[in-house]
């Protein structure tokens, strides 16, 4: 799946062949106005954050064979209007987790961890997340963070966080980070972070050990420009 903001106002999903590359739409317009992350359900179904829809931002399910747009969580202005979805996945259980940033500001302490499964609550907020990007959940149910500000002056990170307790710890900071935007989770349990100054030409996918938050340079330069996904084909 894709996403696409290159329609001011509408935005649109869009489906890949993965052998070929043809496009076909899925949805577009309706509760769309800036969709900026996808993730898909255990029955196909998508998942798309957008961070404007009612003038406050939501998570729209869409149905895989219809395209019909559902909103399951919408800011309503109440609290900071400013902070709005920013990332998401589905963990195991089947909820949603969703980074929440503020759009405005730049970074913010106000910056969370929500998780959606009818109810909606706060899993993490504050600490150390300011702009979070990425979010995916490893093997052992623990949540990880890419924060393209976390650790101000030493180039954002990787933050873990207890989904009982939303107690967070640092598995990665420093080193070659710049401004870690996306996250995924390889077989072995490494993680992949893309990152991308946005002031500069830097551009870097990092495997980060998990265990010791050793960062190694997968790729950079070449055919990168602005990284903003990632995502390991099993």
């Amino acid at each position: 799946m894709s996403k696409d903001r290159s329609f001011p106002g509408t935005g649109i999903l869009l489906r890949l062949d993965g052998r070929t590359g043809a496009q076909s739409e899925v949805t577009s317009g309706g509760k769309f106005t800036a969709p900026i992350d996808v993730a898909v359900e255990a029955d196909g179904n998508i998942l798309v954050a957008d961070v404007a829809t009612g003038g406050f931002g939501a998570v729209i399910r869409v149905n895989r064979t219809t395209g019909k747009q559902t909103v399951l969580s919408q800011g309503d202005g109440t609290g900071d209007p400013a902070v709005r979805a920013a990332g998401l996945c589905v963990a195991p259980d089947g909820s949603i987790l969703v980074v929440e940033q503020n759009m405005i500001g730049g970074e913010d302490l106000s910056s969370r961890l929500v998780r959606v499964s009818g109810a909606r609550t706060t899993v993490t907020s504050g600490g150390e997340l300011r702009s979070p990007c990425g979010v995916v959940v490893d093997s052992a149910g623990h949540i990880l963070i890419a924060d393209a500000n976390a650790f101000p002056g030493f180039g954002g990170g990787v933050i873990k966080v207890d989904p009982a307790t939303g107690a967070q710890t640092t598995v990665s900071s420093g080193g070659g980070f710049v401004a870690p935007g996306s996250i995924a989770i390889e077989a072995d349990g490494s993680l992949l972070v893309t990152d991308s100054d946005p002031g500069g030409t830097d551009r870097f996918l990092f495997r980060v050990d998990p265990v010791t938050g050793a960062q190694k340079v997968v790729a950079s330069g070449g055919q990168f420009k602005s990284l903003v996904g990632v995502a390991v084909v099993r």
